[in-house]
Protein backbone atom coordinates (compact mmCIF):
# COMPACT_ATOMS: atom_id res chain seq x y z
CA UNK A 1 0.00 0.00 0.00
CA UNK A 2 3.07 2.43 0.94
CA UNK A 3 4.49 1.67 -2.35
CA UNK A 4 1.02 2.17 -4.60
CA UNK A 5 0.58 5.93 -2.70
CA UNK A 6 5.08 6.68 -3.55
CA UNK A 7 4.45 5.69 -7.09
CA UNK A 8 0.97 7.59 -7.35
CA UNK A 9 2.74 10.63 -5.73
CA UNK A 10 6.25 10.44 -8.44
CA UNK A 11 3.43 10.19 -11.47
CA UNK A 12 1.46 13.11 -10.43
CA UNK A 13 4.51 15.41 -9.94
CA UNK A 14 5.95 14.21 -12.90
CA UNK A 15 3.28 15.09 -14.86
CA UNK A 16 2.32 18.41 -13.48
CA UNK A 17 6.13 19.30 -14.26
CA UNK A 18 5.65 17.92 -17.79
CA UNK A 19 2.52 19.52 -18.24
CA UNK A 20 4.45 23.05 -16.63
CA UNK A 21 7.44 22.90 -19.58
CA UNK A 22 4.97 22.55 -22.45
CA UNK A 23 5.75 18.78 -22.47
CA UNK A 24 9.72 18.81 -22.98
CA UNK A 25 10.51 17.18 -20.25
CA UNK A 26 14.04 16.76 -20.71
CA UNK A 27 16.09 19.91 -20.91
CA UNK A 28 18.53 18.88 -24.09
CA UNK A 29 15.93 17.90 -26.16
CA UNK A 30 15.72 20.29 -29.17
CA UNK A 31 12.37 22.28 -29.63
CA UNK A 32 11.02 23.83 -33.02
CA UNK A 33 11.78 27.70 -32.93
CA UNK A 34 8.85 29.89 -32.67
CA UNK A 35 8.73 33.01 -34.94
CA UNK A 36 8.73 35.95 -33.58
CA UNK A 37 5.76 38.36 -32.58
CA UNK A 38 4.00 40.41 -34.89
CA UNK A 39 4.98 44.39 -34.62
CA UNK A 40 2.93 47.12 -35.66
CA UNK A 41 4.93 50.68 -35.59
CA UNK A 42 7.83 49.22 -33.99
CA UNK A 43 5.92 47.73 -31.07
CA UNK A 44 5.05 44.08 -30.38
CA UNK A 45 1.23 43.68 -30.65
CA UNK A 46 -0.62 41.97 -28.02
CA UNK A 47 -2.72 38.86 -28.41
CA UNK A 48 -6.11 39.50 -29.45
CA UNK A 49 -7.88 38.58 -25.84
CA UNK A 50 -4.83 40.82 -23.90
CA UNK A 51 -5.72 44.42 -26.28
CA UNK A 52 -8.36 47.30 -24.86
CA UNK A 53 -11.09 48.27 -27.22
CA UNK A 54 -11.15 51.53 -29.31
CA UNK A 55 -13.93 53.31 -29.98
CA UNK A 56 -14.10 51.95 -33.52
CA UNK A 57 -14.99 48.45 -32.10
CA UNK A 58 -17.46 49.01 -29.55
CA UNK A 59 -20.75 48.12 -29.90
CA UNK A 60 -23.45 50.71 -31.26
CA UNK A 61 -25.13 50.88 -27.89
CA UNK A 62 -22.09 50.60 -25.72
CA UNK A 63 -20.81 53.68 -27.78
CA UNK A 64 -24.34 55.81 -26.66
CA UNK A 65 -23.57 54.72 -23.31
CA UNK A 66 -20.74 55.99 -22.83
CA UNK A 67 -21.08 59.58 -24.58
CA UNK A 68 -24.10 60.07 -22.04
CA UNK A 69 -23.31 62.03 -18.82
CA UNK A 70 -22.86 59.11 -15.92
CA UNK A 71 -25.50 59.26 -13.45
CA UNK A 72 -25.28 60.89 -9.90
CA UNK A 73 -22.80 58.48 -7.37
CA UNK A 74 -25.41 56.85 -5.39
CA UNK A 75 -23.29 57.40 -2.04
CA UNK A 76 -23.22 60.70 -2.35
CA UNK A 77 -21.28 63.84 -3.50
CA UNK A 78 -18.01 63.79 -2.14
CA UNK A 79 -16.55 64.99 1.07
CA UNK A 80 -14.74 68.78 0.92
CA UNK A 81 -11.52 68.51 2.77
CA UNK A 82 -10.05 71.59 2.15
CA UNK A 83 -11.66 75.43 0.95
CA UNK A 84 -10.01 76.67 -1.91
CA UNK A 85 -6.44 74.73 -2.26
Amino acid sequence: MRAALIALTIASLTTAAAAQTGGAATPGTPTAQQPPPATTNGAAAAPVGHRQPTEKTLPSGVRKDEATPSKPDPLGPLPKICNGC
